[in-house]
């Protein structure tokens, strides 16, 4: 259960007003108990001393009759004095109001010393309580019992009052308490469901300066935060209309240059596929269709190899079409996914390299996995990364070599999740550590001007990761790279 801070102000205050008012009454009750014993000693004293002065002269002719006398009335003046009885030095009574057994008693305990002229002891003694003033006489001692009876009704009446004074303090600190309290924890009542309400989101609130202390403070701090939180949630409102139109700007910027890119690097396949298509079909083929033109020239119509030779012309000009639309490959298309079998699509993809692969005496070698699962892609994308990472391969073994592509199966160890792995290996020179970390920055290559543009590996890095999928490298120098791609399934 809270508590809240009026009950611990409250409870604070009330508290130490309590221990106060209960030390005072405490201390007050011991002082006066002790000021009003002193007064009644006092008094006693006083007393004992003119009496004994009284019976001093008929004590010295032994007049027992005046004794008693001035004794008697004594102790009918004074209604605090129980009893007065005077002895004889040899302990003889000499002249009482009492009895003789308790006179024995009381002399017996309350004896002078040598050194003192008087001495005075407290009594209890069958429900009285007493003091017992015994003063030293030249032929005796002078014995006066004082009762406490009016004494002890005085502190009575005194520690009545005090109580009903505590009483009184305790229901005006009471009731300052909750007035103060109450000063105190309204106005931060007050703060609190402000607060609720920003929390809600309305800052068209204010506080009302009313007071000049501590509180007021706190509530112009309070308005202070509040202004400042409008001005930051406007300029933040601001910010994000700008920033969802930079971000929008941005997103076509950019996305106008990965498509040019993704058609810069299909312009580098194909021109580097064009070059060996060219050198093993364009120039035999101009061969074929040169001596078929010309030796259509020379012969009829009716001649029988008229029609053989129009239909070499004929088909020697299809392939020379196709070489050029093999050329305008390179326009831009939609990204569209599909069901695809990586199998079959390095197949097809290979299928484009394979020329320029044999002129370069590289041998490509396949190691597909069985019961391969398909995955969702964009197949002439993948396709694009495979001869990318092919051609890479080729132009690495000038001298001929060997690439090794394998397919397989594989679970990921953290996330249990199944991919594809496609491992694209050849027996190049390698490539050196300070290159592999920038091999899949755009626009870096380490070719020859005018043999590669630098988009080859960055748009592989790129479409792999377009795909949830991963590409790594390993290499040794003189010894090969491979390219280890994974794609989730």
């Amino acid at each position: 259960m809270k508590i809240g801070i009026q009950i611990k102000i409250t409870f604070c205050i009330l508290l130490g007003i309590s221990l106060a008012t209960i030390g005072y009454f405490i201390s007050s009750k011991i002082i006066v108990e002790k000021i009003f014993t002193k007064e009644m000693l006092n008094t006693s004293q006083n007393i004992t001393k003119y009496l004994a002065e009284d019976i001093m002269n008929p004590l010295l002719i032994t007049d027992l009759s005046t004794i008693n006398l001035i004794i008697y009335r004594a102790k009918q003046q004074d209604e605090k004095i129980l009893y007065i009885f005077l002895t004889a030095p040899d302990e003889e009574i000499i002249a009482s109001t009492l009895k003789n057994d308790l006179i024995y008693n009381l002399a017996k305990s309350n004896q002078i010393s040598t050194t003192n002229e008087y001495n005075i002891k407290y009594f209890h003694n069958e429900g009285a309580e007493f003091y017992d003033v015994a003063y030293k006489l030249l032929k005796g001692t002078l014995h006066i019992g004082f009762s406490t009876k009016k004494l002890l009704v005085t502190i009575k009446n005194f520690t009545k009052q005090l109580i009903m004074l505590f009483f009184i303090i305790s229901l005006i600190s009471i009731g300052l308490t909750l007035y103060v309290t109450k000063y105190i924890t309204s106005p931060l009542k007050y703060l609190i469901y402000k607060m609720e309400e920003i929390s809600k989101g309305n800052l068209a609130i204010e506080i009302p300066i009313t007071q000049k202390d501590e509180i007021g403070i706190l509530g112009k701090t309070f308005n202070k935060m509040i202004h400042d939180l409008k001005e930051s949630r406007d300029k933040i409102e601001d910010y994000n209309k700008n920033l969802e139109l930079k971000v929008e700007e941005r997103t076509k910027e950019l996305k106008e240059t990965q498509e040019k890119l993704l058609q810069s690097s299909k312009m580098a396949a194909i021109g580097q596929l064009a070059g060996g298509v060219a050198h093993e079909i364009n120039n035999p083929m101009g061969v074929i269709l040169g001596f078929a033109q010309s030796v259509v020239k020379g012969i009829k119509e009716e001649d029988s190899l008229y029609m053989p030779l129009k239909s070499i012309e004929r088909e020697a000009l299809r392939c020379k079409k196709l070489i050029g639309d093999l050329l305008t490959f390179s326009r831009v298309s939609k990204t569209k996914v599909s069901e695809t079998n990586v199998n079959i699509a390095i197949d097809e993809a290979l299928s484009l390299v394979e020329a320029q692969a044999k002129v370069k005496s590289v041998q490509i070698i396949k190691e597909y996995g069985d019961d391969l699962l398909k995955i969702i892609t964009n197949q002439n994308q993948i396709q694009q990364v495979i001869i990318n990472l092919c051609n890479n391969a080729i132009d690495s073994m000038s001298d001929g070599g060997t690439i090794k592509i394998t397919t397989r199966n594989v679970i990921a160890s953290e996330t249990k999740q199944s991919h594809i792995e496609i491992s694209i290996s050849d027996t190049g020179s390698g490539i050196p550590e300070d290159v592999k970390s920038r091999i899949f920055e755009p626009f870096f290559t380490t070719k020859e001007v005018g043999k590669g543009t630098g988009l080859g590996l960055s748009l592989c890095y790129e479409i792999i990761q377009k795909h949830n999928g991963t590409i790594e490298v390993k290499s040794e120098i003189g010894k090969g790279t491979t390219f280890i791609m994974k794609l989730p399934v």
